[in-house]
Order: structure tokens, then C-alpha cells, then sequence
């Protein structure tokens, strides 16, 4: 029996097309169907409408999703974290040119205003002398938008990631900081909406609340499984191709991507993992530059996100 779990994503990830080409999609009985959002509030807005059993997003959205009812939705979400992913996969601050850094107020486009790729961009500005209040944000929805719109001009700065950055580089714009440079770091994690929080999406096919629930763990271990592989250096080959294929880099973009999904500071997460430390950088980013009644509680609560399938352990 094949269960189908509809997972909402920003970039079309290369360690689902690797996981399905090596045919551990199959072998679990996952029919996997990943669908590009335009940003994360609508990420959030289909997961809560039943659309996606699951997300691959950044952590930050997790908690203002979780904690915070000033979010885009204005609405909490019984939200879990079910593994870590990666650590950014090349994340980075990019400009248009070497002279939109100097720009009286530069354009620096986001996801949304205090999506957690957003509060990363405005610390490394900070870094490099440009503070908050001397930027004009520009809100452009996923990172696949913000390259397009950086490539063309319509921003002049915007953090980049998952080969976005190297389709944006191979058309003139320049790297400008690293998300390692404000120290260490989550991009990525599998979450959901709890199954009891969300409604139900009557134009999919119906699945058994408990069957759907083990085809999530299935999904956690599929991934972690193709996680070590890639990590281990058995498929590069195959990583390459579907670099090529997915993200439509080139040869030598291809195989620097394939590069960055095995960096320990900037690729793929071995065990899923959520390390204190990651977080702590995630909590400190929203503490200063979006702060609200709530923040106080995220270095406290944030565990609470943390779902424990049956066959692992809680993550620490």
C-alpha cells in the first residue's frame, strides 16, 4: 500500500528528488508530491487548511507560527518540528552589484518583514555597517522569487539559498556575508500543523488519521536514511544530475551544491538533529529584530515543538 503525503517547500529540494531517484520513496510506500509556496505565510496558511501533511521551513517560522499571534496569520498553530534538515545550504547575503551595498537605503528584499531569513539578512547587514532602520524591505515572497528579482534589479540585497545563490552569482550578483558569520545555525527542518489542529482537506484523497501520522515518521527516516548517503559521499553522482535537473544549475554549480549538502556548517543535518546552539542564534535573530509579548518564552518553550515518533527518541 503507497500512502501520499503533499509537503509544501520553497525550493524544490534536492534530498527528496535524490531520496525518490534512489527509489527509498517506494520502499517505505511514500508517494511524496512536493508543492512550491510563494512565501511562508502561505506555506502555513495551506499546511493549517489541511492542503500539506507536512513542510519543510525554516525553524523561525515554526515559532512565530507556534508562539506568536502578531504573525502573518494572526493566528497561533500546534505546530511540530519533526527533524532537522540542513544548516542553510549556502546560505547567503547577495546584492545585485558591488555598488547596491553603497545605496543610500538599499532595497533588501524578504520572504516577509520578520520571517527568520529576514532577521538573519538584517544582522548581517548590521555587520557590514547597515542598520534596520537604513534599509528599505521590499517583501517578495520564497527564495526562488528573491533570486529572480535580485538577478533583474528589482532589489538590491537578499539572502539566498538551496542553489539560488549560485543561479544569482552566475548572473552577475555578488555574495556579501554568510549565515555562519552570526554563528551557528538551522535553515531547514521537517514540521507540521498536529493532525488535531488542522482542517480537512476534502479535494485530497482521504487517509487514516494514524496511517498518515506513520507515513510522516516514514518520511522523517526516508530523509535521514538519503541524508547519511549524500552526507557519505555514496551518491554524488546521482546528487549532481538532480541539482542539474531541479535547481537547473549547471555542471560546476551542480557539483558545488553536491559540495555544500555534505559541509558540516552549511549542509545536510546527519541524525536530524536540533542543536541548542542553533536555536539559541534563531531566538537571539527574533529577540532583537522582532521582538513581541511572547519572545521572552521561545529559549524556554521552544521544545515543545518537538515531536517524538514512536521509534525515536525525543530530540535535544
Amino acid at each position: 500500500m503507497t500512502t501520499r503525503l503533499d509537503v509544501g517547500v520553497f525550493t524544490h529540494p534536492v534530498l527528496c528528488d535524490v531520496a525518490r531517484r534512489i527509489g527509498a520513496f517506494a520502499a517505505a510506500g511514500l508517494d511524496v508530491r512536493e508543492h512550491p509556496v510563494s512565501s511562508s505565510p502561505d506555506q502555513f496558511r495551506r499546511a493549517f487548511s489541511g492542503e500539506f501533511d507536512a513542510i519543510l521551513t525554516n525553524p523561525d517560522n515554526t515559532l512565530a507560527y507556534h508562539f506568536d499571534s502578531t504573525n502573518p496569520l494572526a493566528t497561533t498553530l500546534a505546530v511540530e518540528i519533526v527533524a532537522g534538515i540542513d544548516r542553510g545550504l549556502g546560505l547567503t547575503l547577495c546584492a545585485h552589484d558591488d555598488r547596491a551595498i553603497h545605496r543610500r537605503r538599499p532595497r533588501v528584499g524578504v520572504d516577509a518583514a520578520t520571517s527568520g531569513f529576514a532577521l538573519l539578512a538584517y544582522a548581517l547587514l548590521e555587520q557590514l555597517g547597515i542598520a534596520r532602520d537604513d534599509i528599505e524591505i521590499v517583501t517578495l515572497g520564497s527564495t526562488p522569487r528573491r533570486a529572480v528579482a535580485l538577478a533583474a534589479g528589482d532589489c538590491d540585497i537578499t539572502i539566498l539559498n538551496a542553489g539560488n545563490e549560485l543561479v544569482a552569482h552566475s548572473r552577475g550578483c555578488v555574495f556579501l556575508a554568510s549565515s555562519t558569520d552570526v554563528g551557528p545555525y538551522i535553515g531547514t527542518v521537517l514540521a507540521r500543523v498536529e493532525p488535531s489542529a488542522r482542517a480537512e482537506d476534502e479535494t485530497r484523497p482521504q487517509v487514516d488519521a494514524v496511517e498518515r501520522d506513520e507515513a510522516v515518521v516514514a518520511l522523517r527516516t526516508v530523509l535521514l536514511e538519503t541524508t547519511e548517503r549524500i552526507v557519505s559521499g555514496d551518491v554524488t553522482d546521482l546528487v549532481v544530475d538532480s541539482a542539474s535537473e531541479v535547481l537547473g544549475l549547471t555542471d560546476e554549480e551542480a557539483r558545488r551544491h553536491a559540495e555544500i549538502l555534505r559541509d558540516d556548517n552549511h549542509g545536510l543535518i546527519r541524525g536530524g538533529t536540533i542543536d541548542s546552539g542553533s536555536m539559541e542564534t534563531i531566538i537571539s535573530l527574533r529577540e532583537r529584530y522582532a521582538p513581541s509579548m511572547v519572545t521572552s518564552t521561545l529559549r524556554a518553550g521552544w521544545t515543545e515543538l518537538l515531536a517524538s515518533p514512536p521509534d525515536h527518541p525525543p530530540t535535544t
